[in-house]
């Protein structure tokens, strides 16, 4: 929380907006904590530096594999944009399903506004291929670790979000996890292998 408040500035005490020091803050309590929410911010400001790109999509994809939702629908927001990335839809609306059941309340609405973009937009056959894409993450991902809830928004209910459907009038299927938890991965590795499918094609792991 102190590193987005760096980031951000704080008016009311007088703190500029430092993003230099946003990101060792956020790198400190990524490496040595592994703290995953962390690790996200920390990608996601990595990611406006080509040079640093690749640590993030590194960390995007740790944390995909480790079942965090919200790297989960920025990385499946790439895959389906073809941005940093190869684009590749099927691959794409397989992580935002598993990012939708996994969501938590606070941030479901996003979430589920980057699964009906991918969602309306894809044929038949890419919705066919993405269910065996599911299917196969869900044995080979860690269960997702579980995250304090940040409060709804004023005037926000939890149990009540909006209808989704596409502009032709298809309603979205949008199924929030079922309790069940998901087989762990026995796989050692920090970062997901190109076998478990996640991107087209791997990335290069950071240089430390």
């Amino acid at each position: 929380a102190v590193a987005i408040y760096v980031r951000d500035g704080l008016p009311e005490i007088a703190l500029k907006p430092d993003e230099q020091r946003a990101v060792e803050y956020l790198r400190h309590a990524a490496t040595f904590f592994n703290e995953p929410d962390a690790q996200f911010e920390l990608a996601k400001l990595l990611m406006q530096d080509p040079a640093q790109r690749p640590a993030g999509l590194h960390y995007l994809q740790k944390l995909s594999q480790e079942g965090h939702p919200a790297a989960q629908a920025v990385l499946a927001d790439l895959l389906s944009r073809g941005k940093y990335v190869a684009q590749d839809h099927a691959r794409a609306l397989g992580l935002i399903k598993m990012a939708v059941e996994n969501a938590n309340a606070s941030d479901r609405l996003w979430i589920e506004d980057i699964y009906q973009n991918i969602y309306c937009g894809s044929s038949k056959d890419v919705r066919e291929k993405s269910k065996g894409l599911v299917a196969n993450w869900k044995k080979l991902f860690a269960q997702p670790r579980p995250t304090v809830e940040q409060p709804m928004g004023l005037g926000r209910r939890a149990d009540v979000m909006p209808t989704r459907v596409c502009s032709n009038g298809e309603r979205l299927e949008l199924n929030a996890s079922d309790g069940k938890s998901p087989t762990p991965s026995t796989s050692t590795s920090a970062v997901p292998t190109p076998a478990m499918g996640l991107v087209p094609a791997p990335v290069k792991q950071p240089v430390r």
